[in-house]
């Protein structure tokens, strides 16, 4: 029923920021710029990744939505 603003998002590798994608992003009823591109230079696998972002409230708290991570082919 309430829609997000996304400022940005972030990818962290041990804590550390190593890529941000930073526009605003709307996920409402009329979605817009909601695709953030986040890079890795060198994967570590043993290194321990989070995704980090800055998401506003717009109308409510009532919201749900999906987070999909794709990998480039």
């Amino acid at each position: 029923a309430c829609a997000v603003e996304i400022e940005w998002a972030a990818l962290l590798e041990d804590g550390r920021e190593i890529s941000r994608d930073t526009h605003l992003g709307w996920s409402g009823a009329n979605k817009r710029d909601i695709l953030y591109r986040l890079s890795v230079e060198e994967f570590n696998p043993a290194a321990t990744y989070t995704l980090k972002a800055h998401l506003v409230s717009k109308g409510g708290t009532d919201s749900t939505g999906d987070i999909r991570i794709r990998r480039p082919e």
